[in-house]
């Protein structure tokens, strides 16, 4: 059996701004994006095959978040963190969260994903708090067999 490799990914802060725009034009807060939206924030292979079912709903996922930081000394830099999520789940629940599974965060296993909004702020908070963020984006991949 092969395997096919699915990718997509957004930019943190654009997402945020999408966000906040179609808000803005709607009033709705609800939180139930449509799809026109969706497809403003995520590129790539793996959200177009979820979003018209070519894939199950259901995967493990690789995630990697990316941010542009500036020191207080001026220097700049990109640093990068990893996670494997090796219980399959939906799409809504890497965006939102899931308490019963395991990832792998750096080498060691812990229970519970927080949402990928929640584990990037999270690792700001824990390692960057005196820093600036510049700029961030998420890449998120899977493998599906075929």
């Amino acid at each position: 059996m092969k395997s096919k490799h699915y990718q997509f990914k957004w930019n943190i802060f654009q997402a945020v701004q999408v966000v906040e725009d179609y808000e803005a034009k709607t009033g709705s807060k609800q939180g139930n994006l449509p799809f026109p939206v969706l497809a403003r924030i995520y590129a790539g292979t793996l959200f177009s095959a979820l979003q018209h079912g070519k894939i199950k709903n259901h995967q493990k996922y690789g995630v990697t978040f990316f941010s542009q930081i500036q020191k207080a000394d001026g220097s700049i830099g990109i640093v990068e963190r990893g996670f494997k999520i090796d219980e399959p789940m939906m799409l809504s629940e890497l965006i939102n969260g899931k308490s019963d599974c395991y990832v792998n965060k750096a080498g060691i296993k812990v229970k519970g994903w927080r949402g990928a909004k929640n584990e990037w702020l999270a690792m700001m908070d824990d390692e960057f708090h005196n820093d600036e963020c510049l700029d961030a984006w998420v890449v998120v991949n899977c493998m599906v067999k075929v």
